[in-house]
């Protein structure tokens, strides 16, 4: 396969300034040199979801304690649940899901 370079610099500028800095040229006319740096602007939406992905990724999945609690009570016969608030749950975040 080959690939021809002749009018792909107009298309690709960093291989246009390449090919300049090969050819010996510091600053070929046509590729003038940034009066100022580059800046990206990140929204305060954006630095809120990372903020809240970085404390996610640092809490753990499971509430070991919590967990234990509940095994205990239910090795004992002692957790009982409320079949109308479970479904009533289910149902709330069923239609919340709509």
């Amino acid at each position: 396969m080959e690939i021809y370079r002749k009018g792909m610099e107009s298309l690709n500028p960093i291989l246009k300034k390449q090919l300049a800095e090969k050819a010996g040229q510091v600053n070929p006319p046509d590729l003038k040199p940034r009066s100022k740096p580059e800046q990206v602007n990140i929204s305060q939406q954006a630095k809120d979801l990372s903020r809240g992905m970085d404390i996610l990724r640092n809490t753990e999945d499971v509430r070991a304690e919590v967990v234990a609690a509940l095994k205990a009570r239910v090795e004992a016969g002692e957790y009982r649940v409320d079949s109308r608030k479970l479904a009533a749950a289910l149902l709330q975040n069923t239609i919340i899901d709509l």
